[in-house]
């Protein structure tokens, strides 16, 4: 019944006293280990995967991409364009100060949800911003709003529970999807604004 009870509460993500010793997850997951794949690294895929799609490599890692035709959609200087980066990034570094008290008080998942959520969102909103420079800056600035819940705060929060001796490894491998979303995204959407503008 020891077992049951330790799966039972680590599929709750608490931590277990066992003889005196702290465990964690991933130490009942290895008990798992010779019959199946421990499941916290089923999450650290997902963080990965939501970080590759996340506003970093969309929106941030990109931009240098966009500045050409931006600039001839708005009849502006690449600078002028340019501003809308750093609003992005003044606006994405007041909501992070914000974003670990909300990851605490609330979970780092439903911050990571509507975070993805809310990109989606302001990404299909796009379409909507005319054609004055002004209404690209508010449109950067609420993707800045949006960015840093798409980022590693939230995700480092939900795969450092899953994790105690492996920590290290499973953030690495977590930041990977960043990393790919850096290397991928910006030569996509390269070939997509010569495909179709």
């Amino acid at each position: 019944m020891i077992v049951g009870e330790v799966v039972v509460r680590a599929a709750k993500g608490k931590s277990i006293e066992t003889n005196g010793k702290s465990s964690v997850l991933e130490q009942e997951g290895r008990y798992h280990s010779r019959h199946r794949l421990f499941y916290g690294w089923f999450v650290v895929a997902a963080a990965a995967v939501d970080m590759l799609f996340g506003a970093a490599p969309i929106v941030a890692f990109s931009f240098g991409v966009f500045v050409k035709p931006l600039g001839q959609e708005f009849h502006a200087g690449r600078a002028a364009v340019s501003l809308a980066i750093t609003i992005l990034n003044f606006s994405s570094g007041i909501v992070s100060s914000v974003l670990g008290f909300l990851c605490d008080r609330i979970g780092a998942r439903r911050v990571a949800l509507a975070g993805m959520m809310l990109l989606a969102l302001c990404l299909a909103c796009a379409r909507l911003v005319g054609a004055t420079l002004w209404e690209l800056y508010v449109f950067y600035a609420v993707l800045g709003a949006v960015t840093p819940a798409t980022t590693s705060v939230p995700y480092s929060m939900i795969v450092s529970r899953w994790f105690d001796r492996r920590r290290g490894l499973a953030l690495g491998v977590m930041m990977l999807g960043l990393g790919v979303g850096a290397v991928v995204m910006p030569p996509l959407f390269q070939h997509l604004i010569a495909r179709f503008g």
